[in-house]
């Protein structure tokens, strides 16, 4: 019988003062494209993300290098983490600047701010949280 890898996924807690609590990184997800497995994988990224990590962690910060597959990932999260009256927030490293998402609308809204500037979307993360962080004004 042959084993197959059907999902990984790489966890890296990211201690960060100003975040404070247990935040964490996922990196270096991945699921097979087998179609014996697909059914069963259709949501479990998304499952482990909402009801695995957040409840042992207290904030999911994305991560520097998103992929074309990463980013539609987090949009599907942030809608989640709305849709569940979860905090959803974009933080930019350089600045210290974190605001937090309301609307879904902000989710297309910052979805260019995020990923779309080539010069700057290393230095902004997008943000998750079970609880409130200290905003600290409106980026446009």
């Amino acid at each position: 019988m042959a084993e197959d890898v059907a999902y990984y996924n790489r966890v890296v807690i990211q201690p960060d003062a100003f975040l404070n609590g247990r935040p964490v990184t996922q990196v270096l997800v991945w699921r097979t494209q087998k179609p014996k497995h697909r059914k069963e994988l259709h949501e479990l990224a998304g499952i482990i993300f909402l009801s695995y990590l957040l409840k042992h962690y207290d904030v999911i910060i994305s991560d520097m290098n998103q992929t074309h597959n990463g980013i539609a990932f987090w949009q599907a999260r942030m809608y989640d983490a709305l849709a569940w009256g979860l905090k959803v927030y974009v933080y930019d490293m350089i600045t210290c600047e974190l605001n937090e998402m309301k609307p879904d609308s902000d989710v297309g809204h910052y979805e260019q701010w995020l990923w779309g500037d080539v010069n700057h979307y290393q230095n902004r993360l997008a943000i998750i949280s079970t609880r409130s962080l200290p905003v600290s004004g409106k980026q446009s």
